[in-house]
């Protein structure tokens, strides 16, 4: 997934491309960002109860 804030003019301000994979050995999802000519940003888990889903995310 790409995720881009632009201008009002189009101009690119923030890029950036996240990976999610499902661990199905520890039942939680795993999410790595990463920004061009920066690497890696940030990485997380996410977890799904009834009811409701949480994230938790750290920067590199």
């Amino acid at each position: 997934m790409s995720t881009r804030i632009v201008g009002d003019n189009g101009e690119t301000y923030y890029s950036t491309t996240t990976f999610r994979a499902f661990n199905a050995a520890l039942d939680q999802w795993e999410v790595i960002s990463v920004e061009k000519g920066k690497g890696l940003q940030d990485f997380g888990t996410g977890h799904r109860e009834p009811g409701k889903c949480s994230l938790s995310r750290s920067s590199a």
